[in-house]
């Protein structure tokens, strides 16, 4: 039944490093469900984090996750992926260490052993009654997605997870590791985290949880309270704030080697939101209505004059410049700044600026409605009437809708729009519910609910629940595809 799990030994060859090795596979049942069209059992497949010594005299740190699609019919395999997640060092060769993802599809539409359906109905029965190997607990049943949202929140909230380790604790080893991938198609597999922001300690805290709602971990520790999260590029690097005895400032967390640096010297304790620019070369912050730029290695913090009092700003890896919203005389308006030169272009007024994916637009709100204008200005339109929440604008990755939160008498409800005026937007919730970000496929949104954080299809059948402490906010929804 859902939620029992058995082994399986394994061998694989890593392409980096070049090497075979011996490892344990835990498969667990995960639910029901469908897979190119026929009912299939769904089963989640994991590899325990270990260390291992190689031939080569190379360490080796190795986790893995993967899922299976098994045909409730007749047993064929529908699908089989697995991604392992490690990193490796040689001593003797200081340059020869990495990190390395390999994502593999093993099997897809294939055969299967005419027995395996009763291997399925047995093996969960006997792995009930086996000894557990050492280390791995006993499996939760899983909480099946609902196909809707509860209409209020609960009465009392969940407890808190377990504290973890500080993120300036002294030994890597007691770090939190980053979130659990998940697999996301069968051609390119996408390594996915959802990192975002609880109270539920009493101290705001960034944390980490797959697109499924499993493996919920924390990034930072409790002694000290942090906020505004963003990763970069290829998922290594957590930049974030951090309130701590010397005041607020910008702080990153390598999670492959736990080494947290704070990159500025703010005496103040005037909050700060940041995010990552110009492909990862730079990290934009807002402070006090001012715009500072800084290398990620922490040298020549800069501050960008906009002209007025910055109350907002939007980065995009594409481009140097940022699009930054001031204010002056309760209006508002936006301007893009390049954060190599210093260069200040006013486009429009309005706010709440959104790059779209290429770089070339941004989405924006003008009064009670949505407008969508090119990056240098020119052809500013409207694409659709409001009022809208004051949450972000967010691009589907193919930069064709528009993700936002409209506000009605029913209240407030995430709907998807087109980027062009004319086209008719469609709900993504009707019980409720603001948009905060995307998934990296664009097939689904984090939207939050009664202060929970919650995952929707594009096309509203299916919704599931991320968060249950009734205090997470400010998701980043990270994804990054490896090509087998």
């Amino acid at each position: 039944k859902p939620g029992e799990e058995w082994k399986s030994a394994s061998r694989r060859m890593l392409i980096l490093p070049q090497e075979e090795i011996d490892l344990d596979k835990f498969y667990r049942l995960a639910d029901e469900g469908t897979q190119a069209g026929e009912p299939a059992w769904h089963l989640i497949m994991r590899v325990e984090p270990f260390k291992r010594s190689l031939a080569s005299g190379a360490q080796l740190d190795l986790s893995g996750t993967g899922e299976v699609w098994i045909a409730r019919k007749d047993g064929r395999i529908l699908k089989a992926t697995e991604i392992l997640d490690g990193q490796w060092r040689d001593e003797k060769l200081s340059r020869e260490a990495g990190r390395f993802a390999q994502a593999v599809t093993l099997l897809e539409a294939a055969s299967a052993p005419a027995d395996l359906p009763q291997l399925l109905q047995a093996a969960p029965a006997a792995a009930a009654a086996a000894p557990r190997p050492p280390g791995v607990p006993a499996p939760a049943t899983p909480q099946p997605p609902t196909t809707a949202p509860p209409a209020a929140a609960p009465a009392t909230a969940a407890p808190p997870p377990p504290v973890p380790a500080p993120m300036n604790a002294a030994s890597p080893a007691t770090r939190p590791a980053p979130g659990t991938p998940a697999v996301a198609s069968a051609s390119a597999a996408l390594l996915e985290r959802i990192v975002f922001v609880s109270h539920a300690t009493g101290k705001r805290e960034v944390w980490s949880v797959a697109p499924d709602g499993t493996g919920k971990r924390a990034l930072s520790g409790f002694a000290w309270e942090h906020w505004s999260p963003s990763l970069d590029q290829d998922g290594r690097i957590l930049a974030c704030a951090s309130r701590r005895a010397t005041g607020v400032n910008l702080w990153t967390l390598n999670l492959a080697t736990g080494d947290a640096t704070a990159l500025t010297s703010f005496g103040e304790r005037d909050e700060i939101e940041s995010a990552w620019a110009f492909g990862g070369q730079r990290l934009v912050l807002l402070k006090a209505g001012k715009i500072w730029v800084i290398h990620p290695d922490g040298f020549n913090l800069q501050s960008l004059a906009v002209g007025a009092r910055a109350t907002a700003f939007a980065a995009t890896p594409k481009s140097s410049r940022i699009a930054v919203v001031v204010t002056e005389l309760n209006q508002y308006r936006i301007v893009t700044v390049d954060v190599v030169s210093g260069a200040v272009h006013n486009l429009l007024e309005g706010d709440q600026p959104s790059w779209s994916p290429d770089g070339a637009r941004l989405a924006y709100r003008s009064g009670d409605s949505l407008g969508v204008v090119n990056a240098d200005g020119t052809n500013p339109r409207l694409i659709l009437k409001g009022p809208f929440a004051e949450t972000p604008l967010l691009w589907t990755p193919n930069g064709q809708k528009i993700i936002l939160t409209k506000v009605d008498p029913a209240g407030e409800n995430v709907i998807a729009a087109g980027d062009q005026p004319g086209q008719t937007p469609t709900r993504v919730t009707a019980n409720g519910g603001t948009a905060l970000a995307v998934s990296p496929a664009g097939d689904r949104v984090v939207y939050s609910l009664h202060g929970d954080l919650w995952t929707a299809t594009m096309d509203a059948a299916t919704h599931a629940p991320l968060t249950a402490d009734g205090m997470s906010e400010g998701p980043v929804w990270w994804g990054k595809h490896y090509v087998p």
